[in-house]
């Protein structure tokens, strides 16, 4: 707050990322870009969903805590 005083505090955080699979980009003959855009994820995302039995292209958060098992 501009008064210094605490008036709230994060009950929980958790940490966002994004992860792919290099050997099913490799195979679809797609890249990832350095700092990809959510339009260019959603992109990526159409173009390797079923690339495997059963694959989607794209799981956003998962389970709560999940990303807390690789989060830095």
């Amino acid at each position: 707050a501009e008064d210094g005083k605490l008036y709230a505090q994060p009950f929980y955080g958790e940490s966002s990322f994004l992860m792919y699979r290099k050997d099913v980009f490799e195979k679809q003959g797609l890249t990832m870009p350095e700092k990809p855009t959510w339009e260019e994820v959603a992109k990526l995302a159409e173009r390797t969903d079923g690339a495997e039995r059963g694959m989607k292209g794209i799981c956003l958060r998962g389970l709560p805590g999940w990303g807390e098992v690789i989060a830095p």
